[in-house]
């Protein structure tokens, strides 16, 4: 609350879990939700040995009263971008770590909710990866799509496998310490978002143009 300047009568206060929604413009409407998981989230389900994440096709991430929140947001709005956080990544169907894939059934009512109001401008921003990467995911033959931008950590950054499949990436898996940045061009017809993973010297470590 302190660090996003809440006031002391924001409406952010009085909930029981955090969820919220911040509106900007410049010439064109642009929003960003921002939706807290864990205190709702079901607990991991573990494999046989206890250790390895499998999915839970019942499981829960978003209370309720979040998603009757986000459906109405997304239903009512008219912006042209449409920036959604979330504390895990939810594209990836080829790893169950830190992903969607864990509550298929969450992964999907989120991109069903999307698809049904035909938001524009989607992109998803994720971490808990100790990775960077960009992605975009398209479905309905094409007609509706959405991008998704993971970016962790600025403090250490994995040691594993140099790479990882996934269908959806586009560009190479950073692997180095990161940030995440977003550049909207409202002057250009049609606009721009440049999609950018920067290094901590501030370099770009990887790029992704989308015009809408």
């Amino acid at each position: 609350m302190i660090f996003w300047e809440s006031q002391p009568n924001s409406p952010r206060r009085r909930r029981r879990r955090l969820y919220c929604l911040h509106v900007w413009s410049r010439g064109k409407a642009g929003k960003s939700y921002s939706t807290r998981c864990p205190h709702f989230r079901d607990p991991l389900k573990k494999d046989a040995g206890g250790k390895a994440n499998v999915p839970d096709e019942k499981g829960k991430i978003l209370g309720e009263t979040q998603w009757q929140w986000l459906e109405s947001a997304l239903r009512e709005s008219t912006a042209a971008v449409h920036l959604i956080g979330s504390g895990i990544q939810i594209l990836p169907e080829e790893h169950i770590l830190r992903s969607g894939l864990i509550f298929p059934s969450e992964r999907e009512r989120l991109l069903t909710l999307i698809a049904r109001y035909h938001t524009k401008g989607v992109i998803l921003l994720s971490g808990d990866r100790h990775h960077a990467e960009i992605m975009q995911y398209t479905r309905e033959g094409g007609k509706f799509a959405l991008h998704e931008v993971t970016a962790s950590g600025l403090t250490h950054a994995s040691t594993g496998p140099a790479t990882e499949p996934n269908t959806y990436r586009v560009g190479n898996l950073v692997k180095a310490l990161n940030f995440g940045l977003i550049h909207i061009d409202w002057d250009k017809k049609p606009f721009q978002v440049q999609l950018e993973i920067r290094g901590v010297h501030n370099e770009v470590l990887q790029a992704h143009t989308v015009t809408y």
